[in-house]
């Protein structure tokens, strides 16, 4: 029997092992190294969304289209070559930037390591440094700031019908001018949550979702949400989010 698409979905949200996420996986968790050792009189920031490179130098990985969403302390990293997705959070004092990683791979099940960033960090323009992982993987991380994250959105600019479709499978969200969040999908699953501004002035979305229906993928996810363009601005809406088991990477069109 063929694996339906949203437990395949579910899964690549769960665990990111492969070769992609390793990179990030293994370079945000286990030890470190990082950035330089100057430090800055001022507290940089990383909230944003960032795109860069990662690359494993035990394995000899590259990836060139890296993805970092990060907001006061949380952090999401995606590389959408491997569909490793990368969860965890992070401090920064002065310009040193510490993150603690937890690497997920589709179609494993559960975290396949843990690992540790350290980089330097310049507000609004650039993440550099270096991670280690429980792999005994390390490598480089170069990030650069996407001003995508400085569109002001408003909750007004998510209110519509948003689908996700793989093959013979969809996911549909209706988003209301309030918010409020409701939708299912072709497997019986059945969603419901809310939005709201995490950053006004900015283009980022703070995201709960209830799960129901759905065996065991059902629960509370909590993460985030940001507004981009594929052919006119604000037609799709990428949510990145977690439960206690499960983490979903998704990007939906606007109908």
């Amino acid at each position: 029997m063929i694996k339906s698409n949203i437990e395949n979905l579910f899964a690549t949200i769960k665990i990111l092992a492969a070769s992609g996420l390793m990179v990030l996986g293994v370079a945000a968790c286990g030890g470190g190294g990082g950035g330089d050792d100057s430090s800055s009189t001022t507290t940089e920031s990383a909230n944003g969304i960032w795109r860069g490179t990662v690359t494993n130098t035990t394995t000899g990985y590259t990836s060139n289209a890296y993805i970092g969403l990060l907001f006061d302390g949380e952090a999401y990293f995606f590389d959408p070559n491997s569909g490793e997705m990368d969860v965890g959070t992070y401090s920064i004092t002065g310009d040193q930037f510490s993150g603690n990683i937890t690497a997920y791979q589709d179609g494993v099940a559960g975290p396949i390591a843990t690992g540790t960033v350290s980089a330097t960090v310049r507000t609004e323009a650039s993440i550099s440094g270096t991670f280690s992982n429980s792999l005994g993987h390390s490598g480089s991380i170069s990030l650069a700031y996407d001003n995508l994250y400085d569109r002001s959105v408003t909750l007004a600019d998510s209110n519509d019908i948003w689908m996700y479709t793989d093959g013979f499978y969809t996911l549909t969200l209706s988003i209301g001018a309030d918010g409020v969040i409701t939708g299912s999908d072709t497997d019986a699953c059945n969603y419901a949550g809310n939005l709201s501004l995490a950053d006004p002035g900015k283009n980022l979305y703070s995201t709960q979702l209830s799960v129901t229906n759905c065996g065991a993928e059902n629960g509370t996810y909590t993460g985030f949400g940001v507004l981009g363009d594929t052919a006119t601005t604000n037609d799709t809406f990428t949510f990145a989010v977690q439960s206690t088991s499960y983490i979903i990477y998704i990007s939906f069109d606007r109908q």
